[in-house]
């Protein structure tokens, strides 16, 4: 009898030998075929359609991948909404703009966060409930940074949706996985447009928010609305994926993979892998100039001789809005 695991030629005696016992002085695991589930969380229903089943596997759909796509833009503004608007939090917290200056920062320190914990659960996890659960947590914090009272609420607010915001870094693998070998490209090609137009667009949407919106609610500046608006758009986004995303199965299920176990291994590639180190410290670098470029605008655009209002500040996010719909031509 052949058995899963074994070469060509080799096989195994298991007559009157359990299962487990077999494959345990084999030094193999049992890996366990999928099961199809009916609910996440065994209470929300996962429609008919988009249940895994191993028979009739899920067809590849461009507007599927499109779809991730727009999702990546809706989460990843998160981390972003706040540098055109950090003129109206330091008036509306009554703090100088050292203060409000460190909101960036520990927005990308939460993302860091996610990235190096979160991000990791989706090689043991089932997707479509891990998406879910980060959407429905952004969203929920997005809300509470609409409504907080002080500085410092909205400081540790803005460092725990940024540990939720990886919901992109979930969708790229999981549209790698979707896509046929010949699609794959072009799959994560454009979720990570999705990305990075969502970086830049933020400022857009809360610059034009925060101007022209001051007057709708008596919480407090324009600038909450941009929160409000955030709440809606994830909750949206989280009514979009469950309806379309499909339940497919862990992508390492019983491959004897544990949580601290994909750690240990991240670490060990953080030192053994030379181009992945060049790689990461060129990353470190970029992201550090492009935060602190728009932070420091920001503050530049609001001073003299400029004086801009918010609006036009976020506005300046258009010129590397182009360049993010330029760069595939180019490429």
């Amino acid at each position: 009898m052949r058995c899963q695991g074994t070469t060509p030629g080799q096989s195994l005696n298991t007559a009157n030998v359990p299962s487990d016992v077999t494959l345990a002085s084999a030094g193999l695991k049992e890996k366990r075929a999928p099961r199809r589930r009916t609910h996440n969380f065994g209470i929300l229903p996962v429609p008919k359609q988009l249940q895994y089943d191993p028979e009739q596997p899920f067809e590849y759909k461009t507007w599927l991948v499109i779809v991730f796509g727009f999702a990546s833009t809706m989460t990843v503004c998160n981390l972003y909404y706040s540098h055109p608007l950090l003129i109206q939090l330091a008036a509306s917290f009554g703090v100088d703009h050292t203060q409000v200056a460190n909101i960036p920062t520990l927005t990308q320190a939460g993302y860091a966060t996610g990235l190096l914990l979160i991000s990791p659960l989706g090689d043991l996890l089932p997707r479509r409930s891990l998406l879910l659960v980060l959407i429905f947590c952004s969203a929920s914090v997005s809300l509470g940074l609409a409504l907080t009272p002080n500085l410092r609420t909205f400081e540790v607010l803005t460092f725990v949706v940024g540990v939720a915001t990886v919901t992109p870094q979930v969708l790229i693998p999981l549209a790698a996985d979707l896509a046929p070998p010949e699609r794959r490209a072009s799959a994560i090609g454009i979720v990570m447009s999705g990305l990075l137009l969502g970086i830049l667009l933020a400022r857009v949407l809360a610059g034009a928010v925060a101007e022209y919106t001051t007057s709708m609610i008596a919480t407090g500046g324009g600038w909450r609305n941009v929160y409000f608006m955030a709440f809606g758009a994830q909750s949206f986004t989280w009514a979009l994926l469950w309806a379309t995303i499909p339940d497919w199965p862990e992508k390492n299920r019983g491959a004897g993979l544990s949580y601290g176990g994909i750690l240990w291994t991240m670490a060990k590639l953080a030192v053994k892998e030379p181009l992945l180190i060049q790689c990461s410290i060129m990353g470190l670098l970029s992201s550090a100039v492009f935060t602190s470029f728009w932070v420091t605008l920001t503050f530049i655009l609001d001073g003299e001789p400029y004086k801009y209002n918010t609006v036009t500040i976020g506005l300046f996010g258009l010129i590397g809005i182009a360049a993010v719909l330029t760069a595939p031509v180019f490429g």
